[in-house]
């Protein structure tokens, strides 16, 4: 059982081991990703400022064309703003897989002590029971070694007693 639950933990850590490595390149790799789209969305906002201040048109107005270029300069800010969020939930994604991945660390390790524990357990009352059964033998070893004793004084004197007979 044990030895089940210890093969079954290392096959998921074993299988999980590629996850967390690819998962640690790819957090560093969309947090550069972050930093460059915020880049790019500061730019892009500072184009923004310098369109709405551009007017091209007879006495210093704003022309459509002027209109038209200030609404693409914001497209474009919202799309780098699309990009940027999708960024963060993938980051907020892979933060809650770490936290998810801790927990069932956490879980396996609980189980993990459990499982010592009870097995600590067992073997204490095997060498309780291993002890009184010991101790048992001793008083028994105790008596067959007196009886030992006598019966061999009584083979002793029993040979003293023939070959006396015989002399």
């Amino acid at each position: 059982m044990v030895m089940k639950t210890r093969t079954i933990t290392f096959i998921i850590l074993l299988c999980s081991f590629p996850v967390f490595c690819f998962a640690q390149k790819n957090n560093l790799k969309d947090r550069k990703d972050l930093q460059n789209l915020l880049q790019e969305r500061k730019t892009k906002f500072d184009s923004y400022t310098s369109s709405l201040e551009k007017r091209s048109g007879i006495f210093g107005n704003k022309t459509k064309k002027d209109i038209l270029a200030s609404n693409e300069v914001l497209i474009n800010i919202v799309e780098t703003d699309n990009l940027i969020i999708s960024t963060l939930y993938r980051v907020v994604d892979l933060r809650n897989l770490e936290t998810s991945n801790t927990k069932f660390d956490a879980a396996i390790q609980n189980q993990n002590y459990d499982n010592l524990l009870h097995a600590t357990d067992t073997l204490s009352k095997q060498v309780n029971l291993l002890t009184v059964s010991n101790k048992n033998y001793k008083s028994k070893a105790s008596k067959f070694e007196w009886l030992f004793y006598a019966m061999s004084a009584l083979v002793v004197w029993m040979l003293l007693v023939r070959w006396r007979k015989k002399t």
